[in-house]
């Protein structure tokens, strides 16, 4: 077991300070104001630092040199890994826009790992596409890239 002590713990209601967390494995175990209770292990005082919650990524493309736009189950793990390194703990899985049926074939494949993992770090598919004034007049046009635009970046 691990206790964090004399921290300044975040949580949905107010700032616990001092506040502290007994984390016992990967489950935190317990967390309240003022001084923790006696717990076998390791004991760290954090000097009044701050403990949050992880961050969730509202719009996530992709990241270390992977997308989330393919059909590559790897890539798109490759992406969601490198973000997790960062601090991400939950994200949604931002299509760029491309193709209806790379889109749908990156949604299948985005749907795929999110019923594999369970609760993990992917927790949606937004959908949404811009439509120009032009496209309006012109499907060719139509949505928020041009037709001409390379399907993904650059290496």
């Amino acid at each position: 077991m691990i206790v964090l002590a004399n921290a300044r713990v975040v949580t949905p209601r107010r700032v616990l300070d001092p506040g502290w967390l007994v984390i016992d494995g990967a489950t935190i175990a317990g967390v309240g104001a003022g001084d923790p209770p006696a717990a076998d292990g390791e004991r760290h005082d954090l000097e009044r630092r701050y403990v949050l919650p992880g961050f969730v990524d509202l719009h996530m493309h992709g990241g270390g040199g992977a997308q989330i736009t393919t059909d590559d189950p790897d890539e798109i793990l490759a992406a969601i890994a490198f973000h997790q390194r960062h601090g991400t703990t939950r994200t949604l899985a931002s299509l760029v826009t491309d193709e209806l049926d790379r889109m749908a074939a990156a949604t299948r494949t985005v749907a795929g790992i999110m019923r594999g993992t369970g609760p993990g770090p992917i927790v949606g598919v937004p959908t949404a596409t811009s439509i120009s004034a032009r496209s309006r007049s012109s499907p060719a046009t139509a949505g928020s890239r041009s037709p001409t635009a390379p399907s993904r970046a650059a290496p």
